[in-house]
Order: C-alpha cells, then sequence, then structure tokens
C-alpha cells in the first residue's frame, strides 16, 4: 500500500455534493423539529442561519482551494500534515469565521427578543 496521500482534486461538483447532503441532514432534523413543536422556534430559525453562513464560509474556502490548484500554489506537504485544517484555512480564518457565526447568533437573537 502507498503511504504518500493522494492528491486532493476539489471541484464545485464535490462541493455542491457535499453542500446537498449538509442541507439535507439539517433540513430533515429542522423539519422533524418544526412537525413536533408545530412551529419554528428561535433556536431552529438561528441553526439555519448558522448552517447558512458556514456553507458560505466553505464556499469561500473552497474558491480558494480550486484557484491554489489551477495556480499550482497547492501544497500537498501541508495538506499531508493536516488536511481538515488546510481545507478550513489558516488561524485566522478560522477565527474570522467562528466570529461572524457568533454576530450573526447574537444579533438574530437580540432582533428577536421581546424587549
Amino acid at each position: 500500500m502507498d503511504p504518500t496521500p493522494r492528491r486532493p482534486r476539489f471541484s464545485w461538483r464535490m462541493f455542491a455534493v457535499a453542500a446537498s447532503i449538509v442541507i439535507s441532514v439539517v433540513g430533515f432534523s429542522e423539519w422533524s423539529w418544526y412537525r413536533s413543536a408545530g412551529a419554528w422556534t428561535s433556536s431552529s430559525k438561528a441553526v439555519l442561519l448558522v448552517i447558512g453562513w458556514l456553507l458560505i464560509f466553505l464556499a469561500y474556502r473552497f474558491r480558494k482551494l480550486t484557484k491554489e490548484q489551477s495556480d499550482g500554489t497547492f501544497s500537498e506537504e501541508r495538506y499531508a500534515a493536516d488536511p481538515s485544517g488546510y481545507i478550513v484555512g489558516s488561524p485566522r480564518e478560522k477565527m474570522v469565521a467562528v466570529v461572524v457565526g457568533v454576530v450573526i447568533v447574537l444579533v438574530y437573537t437580540a432582533l428577536s427578543l421581546d424587549w
């Protein structure tokens, strides 16, 4: 068996399949919750907002990865060392994504409260 990892090929079709799986799982979960509760709750809406933000962030990272592959700047060594870390991005990009996600939830929560 070859110990060297295969070089990944990122395509928008692969992203669409992964996003469809995430949307299907979250959609089924939220729909089941909606049917049992009889209405959309604030937490259900917040989950949908965060998942939406996650998909937007991952599309941004995916675009950067496909650009790296087409430019020839994709680092196979860094990818082999930490595949998930390389896909998600630098610590700064991760921090910005988390902060924006938290801000989305906080703003939504603040706007949905009855003051």
